[in-house]
């Protein structure tokens, strides 16, 4: 009980943060942790310890304010996992205008499923109504997965063209075949400068959603043209069918109010730190569902429609999500007469037994995840150190609560237990020493480099 003598440590301190983060009261949460360590005795700090820590990180945040406790923060992660990567960009006036950031987990799924990305900004939930964007795609699960995130000043082109480019920088140089966007005129003259061989596409969900908007009257007084209208936009795979369908769609309407003039679609276009918090609620949610889709696709088999080689195969390689797609797609194959289609085209070639390895593409496998992604300071990615910390602590306090209560039952072992004790705490500094000389260079050099003069002089302003 004495003050000197009740110390929380670091790896204590992240175990009640995130306690703290996720709604546990204070009581319960050292409740948790004392059980977890057989004990109160041998947590190594009091209920009012726990408090009062607490209230010093609010106090220390409310004093940096809003975008000093986001900016803290990034500078924490990067503390924890060299490969966390951030960008402020700051006006004339040393005043911050646009924020990106993405950790690590997002840098790696770019490296795997960073092919296609759709980019979005209509989240304007923060009181000061900055563009929130966000960089996703899709994983081997046909899920959605997080590349990035952004706080934007405003939505010009200037403001694009570094967002973009600074995305590129931290996923080091590699760019998306496709991309697609909302019909922001800004927007896409930054891809236009920043992109020159990516796909430029427009989202058919903001499509249909500015459609909504801008021609509501519509919809409600003409009954077929909601179903007239989504055939136009989704059943069409080729340009000759879109034009066709929308030039049938407009002379089947009578347009008393329009003097027959044709319809064009046109986009219209709470703290910060809450928005950063609710942006990393958001991906842990995103990323436990991939977790839940892996765990499915390792203790369950998809049922086989068709009893044959092919989809036994396909049933092996690919994930369940994506298995379920090619087994409707070859269902739909042999049900139905076409003149060109890859599945016929292998079934006129004698190919039954297997997909050959060319069309397979690797992205939509189980193995999607195999192998390595590197950082702008070509560094494997690690996705979570934090998380491997917090399963070593755990595993050492289950492991030594046991052995110390076995210990406790005599003197010699006690005696032998502290001598051991002794001696790994004679060794700690030396360890601390091996790690803070191997990541010398890759973390605080490098960390210091990868924080251009802008941000040095942003975190003197705070």
């Amino acid at each position: 009980m004495l003050p000197s003598q009740r110390i929380i440590t670091d790896i204590q301190a992240i175990e009640i943060e995130l306690a703290d983060n996720s709604g546990i009261p204070p009581k319960l949460a050292h409740e948790l942790m004392s059980r977890q360590v057989g004990g109160r005795e041998n947590l190594g700090f009091t209920k009012q310890d726990h408090k009062n820590y607490l209230r010093t990180k609010r106090k220390i945040d409310l004093q940096q304010g809003e975008v000093g406790g986001l900016l803290n923060y990034f500078l924490s992660q990067v503390s924890e996992n060299p490969s966390f990567f951030f960008r402020v960009q700051l006006d004339v006036e040393d005043q911050i205008t646009n924020i990106f950031w993405a950790d690590a987990k997002m840098i790696f799924d770019y490296g795997i499923y960073g092919d296609v990305v759709f980019f979005d900004t209509t989240y304007r939930t923060n009181k000061e109504c900055r563009p929130f964007g966000a960089f996703v795609g899709v994983n081997h699960q046909y899920q959605l997965v997080v590349f990035g995130a952004s706080l934007l000043y405003d939505e010009t082109s200037q403001s694009f063209e570094w967002l973009f480019h600074t995305f590129f920088e931290c996923m080091s140089g590699k760019k998306p075949k496709t991309i697609f966007i909302d019909r922001d005129p800004a927007m896409a003259k930054a891809i236009s400068l920043v992109m020159l061989e990516t796909y430029h596409r427009l989202c058919l969900w903001h499509i249909y959603q500015n459609a909504i908007k801008n021609l509501n009257h519509l919809f409600k007084s003409q009954k077929t043209f909601n179903a007239d209208f989504r055939s136009c936009i989704y059943d069409g795979e080729y340009e000759e069918e879109f034009i066709s369908a929308w030039e049938n769609m407009l002379e089947n309407m009578i347009f008393k109010k329009m003097n027959g003039c044709k319809i064009y679609l046109k986009c219209e276009k709470s703290r910060l730190w809450c928005m950063g918090e609710i942006h990393f609620l958001v991906v842990d949610d995103v990323r436990y569902n991939e977790v839940c889709a892996n765990y499915d696709m390792s203790q369950k088999i998809p049922t086989l429609k068709v009893n044959v080689p092919l989809l036994k195969h396909a049933r092996d390689i690919y994930t369940g999500a994506i298995f379920t797609m090619f087994q409707d797609e070859f269902e739909k194959s042999l049900m139905v007469v076409v003149d060109s289609h890859i599945l016929k085209v292998l079934d006129e070639m004698k190919i039954k037994l297997m997909i050959p390895e060319q069309f397979i593409l690797k992205r939509w496998t189980k193995n999607a995840r195999a192998g390595t992604v590197l950082d702008i300071h070509e560094c494997e990615v690690q996705n979570d150190p934090k998380l491997e910390m917090r399963a070593r602590y755990r595993n050492l306090c289950t492991t030594y609560v046991r052995l110390m209560g076995k210990a406790a039952e005599s003197k010699e072992a006690s005696d032998f237990i502290l001598s051991l004790a002794t001696h790994a705490a004679k060794y700690f500094p030396r360890l601390a020493l091996k790690k803070e000389s191997k990541y010398n260079i890759t973390v605080i050099v490098m960390t210091l480099e990868r924080h251009n003069e802008e941000t040095a002089r942003f975190k003197h302003k705070v």
